[in-house]
């Protein structure tokens, strides 16, 4: 193993003509290896590896049967038996391969896996035996998109060095992550994790602005597989000025004493399985019969949710819905039975209005053809903690609405089952920046039509300028305001000073104290200017000027 020496970044390439880099406050010290030890790989296998998985040349169980072969011959290589020095022969087995993997031995098991192995071949990126499986190191090798290949080495600095990889997290990345977790974590190792001085460097920085393109994948989504890793203990996480921020992406930094959260992240005992083979229709009726007779001590109108939720089920061998699975996503929005809390979704059968739980918050057809009821419904959904407070919780409830109508309206289906499902699983990257800017959109029609509504129906408003005392609700909001905008600060300090000053503060409390707010500063302009009724202002920030 050996650190790069024709580095073309200014980070530091590791040659003996380029000083050391002074250690920095936020850096990590080196170390020596991590817990559990590394291998390495070359960037070109990680290029050619993504590059076939993004271009859906792979699914995403050959992609963790890439990961875990490479576990299976460092295995090999530790033990010296990488060679078959002695006359002693390795044995790579699909038996130890289903364990790195987390599937359970049974009828049916073996199949999804020699397709994967299948997928592997035939892209290049493998050469499966039993003694010595062989992994594509050179594009040339590679019977994919080679343009993307390069394309991809071309936007990674240092590309010629070898890759330090934590074995730990090539068991985690084999046991099954979410594509935008897996390309997370890859980007994370390529930008954050470097040898220098025969010592493992874990700093670094990155944008999921710069990565996302690169990796087919949105920033959102980059943004909050980053914040999950970071949770996880994958990462960790230091405070970024806004400069560098901007400029160089979020301090970043490789935990190597990371030991794995959980069974699944550390590819232990308790990990996915594999669909078993389907049974014959006797048998699934048999099955049901059996589940249906077992007694709960709910009685036996929540027999059969107590069995859905009872029994061990085995779920398909694919990891957090993909852009590759989309299309399938879709049309299949029924989240799994036997949840505490649900969404109610009130629809019209053949039989009348049925209401079938989904998470908590009760919503009907009606909510989202009505503004008003649809504002109503996001006060419920931040009570019930379905949604959080705030602008950012606003924008993803209408983003939700937004991206619901527009994929039924494509490819059919619900728009509220679609959005409840996304509440459930707080899908908030589906939301594009299209769905963001429609539902901006439609809240100022909203409120343009709102505003004519009014004056047409009062011309009075209801705030006249210098008479009339405003309400406490409305002094303590234009006051937390002014503070904000003093001090230069965002909406979540706005909300915090709110939440402090009133433990009761509630999302309607806020919008009626800003209706207010807005009607007294129309007022005001009216009287001082003589405009006619119909007159349309947009927030300049001057909330606290009816107190003085």
């Amino acid at each position: 193993m050996q650190a790069n020496s024709t580095s073309n970044l200014s980070r530091g390439g590791g040659g003996a003509a380029v000083a050391r880099r002074p250690r920095r406050a936020w850096h990590l010290p080196a170390s020596s290896a991590p817990a559990g030890g590394y291998l390495t790989v070359t960037l070109p296998q990680v290029a050619m590896l993504w590059v076939a998985r993004r271009e859906k040349q792979i699914g995403p169980l050959a992609f963790r049967v890439w990961w875990a072969v490479l576990e299976m011959r460092c295995r090999r290589d530790v033990a010296g038996l990488g060679g078959g020095a002695a006359g002693r022969e390795a044995y790579h087995g699909v038996a130890e391969l289903q364990r790195l993997l987390g599937v359970e031995r049974g009828p049916g098991s073996m199949k999804p896996l020699r397709a994967a192995i299948r997928e592997l071949e035939a892209v290049g990126l493998l050469v499966w035996s039993d003694t010595r499986p062989q992994l594509a190191t050179s594009p040339d090798q590679y019977r994919g998109d080679t343009d993307g290949v390069f394309t991809f080495l071309r936007e990674v600095e240092n590309r010629r060095r070898l890759l330090p990889v934590p074995r730990r997290w090539v068991r985690w990345l084999a046991a099954g992550q979410s594509r935008a977790r897996s390309g997370a974590a890859l980007v994370s190792l390529i930008r954050c994790l470097y040898v220098r001085d025969k010592r493992l460097d874990p700093n670094g920085s990155w944008a999921a602005t710069a990565a996302g393109p690169l990796l087919g994948l949105s920033d959102r989504s980059l943004q909050g597989a980053r914040r999950e890793l970071v949770r996880e203990g994958l990462l960790l996480a230091h405070a970024t000025p806004p400069w560098y921020l901007s400029r160089y992406g979020a301090r970043i930094s490789i935990n190597l004493r990371w030991g794995g959260a959980s069974p699944r992240a550390a590819g232990g005992e308790a990990p996915p399985r594999l669909r078993e083979a389907p049974q014959p229709r006797d048998a699934r009726a048999r099955s049901r019969d059996q589940a249906a007779s077992v007694p709960t001590p709910h009685g036996s109108g929540s027999s059969g949710r107590a069995a859905r939720s009872g029994a061990v089920s085995s779920a398909p061998l694919h990891e957090h819905p993909s852009s590759s699975s989309k299309e399938e996503e879709f049309k299949h929005q029924q989240p799994p039975a036997g949840e505490g809390d649900g969404v109610s979704i009130e629809k019209q059968g053949k039989k009348g209005k049925q209401s079938e739980r989904r998470h908590g918050l009760h919503l009907r057809p009606e909510d989202l053809r009505d503004e008003n009821l649809f504002a109503a419904a996001l006060d419920r959904a931040v009570e019930a903690g379905k949604v959080e407070p705030g602008d950012r919780g606003r924008l993803r409830w209408w983003g939700a609405r937004e991206h619901a109508l527009r994929i039924t309206a494509q490819k059919g289906g619900s728009p509220l089952k679609l959005m409840a499902w996304m509440l459930h699983r707080r899908r908030w990257d589906l939301i594009t920046d299209g769905d963001e800017s429609d539902a901006l959109e439609r809240r100022a029609a909203a409120a343009r039509s709102r505003s004519r509504r009014a004056s047409v129906s009062s011309p009075r408003p209801p705030q006249p300028a210098g008479g009339g005392t405003p309400s406490a609700d409305a002094k303590l909001l234009a006051s937390a305001r002014a503070a904000c905008q003093r001090h230069r600060q965002g909406p979540h300090v706005l909300h915090q000073l709110l939440r402090k000053a009133a433990p009761g503060w509630t999302p309607s409390r806020e919008r009626a104290a800003s209706e207010e707010l807005d009607a007294a500063r129309l007022a005001r302009v009216r009287a001082a200017a003589s405009l006619p009724a119909m007159v349309e202002l947009r927030d300049q920030g001057d909330d606290c000027m009816f107190l003085k």
